[in-house]
């Protein structure tokens, strides 16, 4: 099933990005960018009477665009804290980050705006917590996708507006959750 997804969203993300003129060289190079926004656990709640399911996400990210609407991405994300508390008072708290590797694709609509979509993998660590509970961490890696939309303010500046899902993250004997992180960032060409 997840094969099947990422064949489908690669083959997505391609059409977007190699789509369009190739021949403007000159939108060929590097960027960082940096983002924040606000993250979502789903179903984070289920079995809490009182549950903050929601954070501050941060995204920290480098590319390089190697033809005009298509790049490879890197990128550190911190998708902020959770907690709940059930009837009895036992409160847990868990905190994930962790590093992307995404192709982006982008489809112009004019001049000045894109349609952004993306598909990766998400290099993740969670740390779980709680009263009366030893802590544990869970680690892996699974697939991380989006959509988002792109306006260039000049020739060196972007903004993007995005939503990305991590799938999966969780501790062992755990179910796993999907997080969702809604952002905006501003991308910084160095070419």
């Amino acid at each position: 099933m997840a094969i099947k997804r990422i064949t489908t969203l690669t083959a997505v993300a391609f059409v977007l990005g190699i789509g369009t003129s190739m021949a403007q060289a000159a939108d060929q190079g590097g960027y960082l960018g940096v983002g924040l926004g606000q993250s979502k656990v789903k179903g984070a709640c289920e079995g809490f009477t009182s549950c903050d399911d929601t954070d501050t996400g941060v995204k920290l990210f480098g590319g390089y665009q190697f033809v005009p609407n298509a790049a490879v991405e890197i990128g550190y994300i911190n998708l902020g804290k959770f907690k709940g508390t059930d009837s009895g008072g036992f409160t847990l708290e868990s905190k994930s980050h962790g590093f992307d590797v995404d192709f982006v694709g982008t489809l112009p609509l004019n001049d000045q705006f894109a349609v952004l979509a993306r598909v990766g993998m998400f290099f993740w660590k969670v740390d779980l917590s709680g009263n009366g509970v030893a802590s544990q961490s869970g680690s892996g890696n699974d697939l991380t996708y989006g959509l988002g939309l792109v306006y260039d303010v000049s020739k060196k500046v972007s903004v993007r507006f995005e939503w990305q899902q991590f799938k999966d993250l969780g501790v062992k004997d755990l179910p796993t959750k999907d997080t969702d992180l809604l952002f905006a960032s501003m991308v910084f060409r160095i070419n």
